[in-house]
């Protein structure tokens, strides 16, 4: 075999290896060859009931950063009303990154520790960024004049984890 032919036929099985090695590692050839199914991307669904993602707050100095939700139960009731959240007590943290987000686009900074937010049934608030150790207090009224009990699973305490509060409205 002359050493023509012998490079040609190394530059062709050097080739198919390469080829080959693609297809198993899931590459694409650039000769047009099979390519491998490009990946199918989730559909979003749309938030159920009122849901809010959190925002996302960095700790940079290492503060913490809990979570705490109001969710309003208020069955059979069309009326919203205004959740009201107070955070005192922070030992020195900042609330300069502390957020909050509800349905109807209601989001913002917690302002000089508090923060509203009109709920329906079914919807919650998410307050984010909050430090540790930090006091809250929870407190609902109606939109409207009317009379409403609130029943509160926790009212009042302080923050070492995230924490839901759970809100619920009968007349």
């Amino acid at each position: 075999m002359s050493l023509n032919v012998k490079l040609i036929a190394a530059g062709a099985a050097l080739i198919g290896a390469a080829a080959a090695a693609a297809v198993v590692l899931g590459g694409q050839k650039k000769d047009g060859g099979d390519k491998p199914a490009p990946a199918k991307k989730e559909a979003k669904k749309p938030a159920a009931g009122g849901a809010v993602k959190a925002p996302v707050v960095d700790d940079p100095n290492g503060e913490g950063s809990l979570n705490l939700t109001i969710r309003m139960k208020a069955e059979g009731l069309s009326e919203k009303f205004m959740a009201n959240l107070v955070i005192e007590n922070v030992a020195g943290a900042s609330l300069n990154r502390t957020q909050f987000v509800a349905p109807g686009n209601q989001k913002g900074n917690v302002k000089d520790g508090t923060c509203t937010a009109k709920l329906g049934n079914g919807e919650e608030m998410i307050v984010a960024g909050i430090p540790n150790y930090t006091d809250f207090s929870v407190e609902c009224v109606p939109v409207e004049v009317a009379e409403y009990s609130f029943s509160y699973d926790q009212q009042k305490g302080t923050l070492s984890g995230d924490t839901v509060v759970t809100v619920t409205v009968s007349k």
